[in-house]
Protein backbone atom coordinates (compact mmCIF):
# COMPACT_ATOMS: atom_id res chain seq x y z
CA UNK A 1 0.00 0.00 0.00
CA UNK A 2 0.98 3.51 -0.70
CA UNK A 3 -0.44 6.09 1.89
CA UNK A 4 -0.25 9.35 2.83
CA UNK A 5 -0.82 10.62 6.44
CA UNK A 6 -3.31 13.67 6.79
CA UNK A 7 -3.43 14.21 10.05
CA UNK A 8 -1.97 12.81 13.53
CA UNK A 9 -3.50 13.62 16.99
CA UNK A 10 -4.69 12.64 20.75
CA UNK A 11 -8.15 11.34 19.58
CA UNK A 12 -7.59 11.09 15.39
CA UNK A 13 -5.58 9.57 12.47
CA UNK A 14 -6.53 10.33 9.04
CA UNK A 15 -4.75 8.65 6.06
CA UNK A 16 -5.35 8.63 2.16
CA UNK A 17 -3.93 5.06 0.51
CA UNK A 18 -3.63 5.72 -3.05
CA UNK A 19 -1.93 2.70 -4.28
CA UNK A 20 -4.04 -0.69 -2.38
CA UNK A 21 -2.44 -3.98 -3.60
CA UNK A 22 -5.26 -5.71 -2.17
CA UNK A 23 -7.91 -3.76 -5.47
CA UNK A 24 -5.13 -4.78 -7.67
CA UNK A 25 -4.89 -8.47 -6.40
CA UNK A 26 -8.82 -9.02 -6.54
CA UNK A 27 -8.95 -7.19 -10.00
CA UNK A 28 -5.87 -9.64 -11.13
CA UNK A 29 -8.08 -12.56 -10.03
CA UNK A 30 -10.98 -11.43 -11.95
CA UNK A 31 -13.23 -10.58 -8.66
CA UNK A 32 -12.71 -6.80 -8.54
CA UNK A 33 -16.91 -6.73 -8.23
CA UNK A 34 -16.83 -9.01 -4.84
CA UNK A 35 -13.35 -7.24 -3.36
CA UNK A 36 -14.66 -4.67 -1.14
CA UNK A 37 -17.09 -7.29 0.24
CA UNK A 38 -13.95 -8.92 0.94
CA UNK A 39 -11.93 -6.94 2.46
CA UNK A 40 -13.12 -3.01 2.72
CA UNK A 41 -16.57 -3.91 4.52
CA UNK A 42 -14.76 -5.67 7.89
CA UNK A 43 -12.15 -2.29 8.35
CA UNK A 44 -15.31 -0.27 10.56
CA UNK A 45 -16.39 -3.70 12.30
CA UNK A 46 -12.86 -4.55 13.19
CA UNK A 47 -12.03 -1.33 14.60
CA UNK A 48 -15.29 -1.10 16.84
CA UNK A 49 -14.71 -4.57 18.22
CA UNK A 50 -10.55 -3.17 18.82
CA UNK A 51 -12.08 -0.38 20.55
CA UNK A 52 -15.80 0.42 20.84
CA UNK A 53 -14.69 3.96 21.42
CA UNK A 54 -13.24 3.64 17.84
CA UNK A 55 -15.17 4.95 14.90
CA UNK A 56 -14.20 4.46 10.95
CA UNK A 57 -15.50 7.00 8.32
CA UNK A 58 -14.68 6.73 4.75
CA UNK A 59 -16.55 8.25 1.78
CA UNK A 60 -14.39 6.53 -1.27
CA UNK A 61 -12.29 3.39 -1.95
CA UNK A 62 -10.26 2.18 -4.81
CA UNK A 63 -11.79 -0.94 -4.58
CA UNK A 64 -14.95 0.50 -5.82
CA UNK A 65 -13.56 2.96 -8.38
CA UNK A 66 -12.37 5.64 -6.08
CA UNK A 67 -9.04 7.59 -6.59
CA UNK A 68 -8.28 6.90 -2.99
CA UNK A 69 -9.21 5.39 0.38
CA UNK A 70 -9.75 7.75 2.91
CA UNK A 71 -9.40 6.14 5.97
CA UNK A 72 -10.40 8.77 9.07
CA UNK A 73 -10.47 7.97 12.51
CA UNK A 74 -11.43 9.20 15.58
CA UNK A 75 -12.26 8.01 18.78
CA UNK A 76 -15.77 9.30 20.75
CA UNK A 77 -15.25 11.42 23.74
CA UNK A 78 -16.52 9.52 27.10
CA UNK A 79 -19.67 10.14 28.63
CA UNK A 80 -21.10 10.04 31.88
Amino acid sequence: MTIEVKEVGPDRFSYDVTRCRYAETYKEMGLAGIGALLSCNRDAAFCEGYNPAMRLERTETIMEGGRRCDFRYRLDKATD
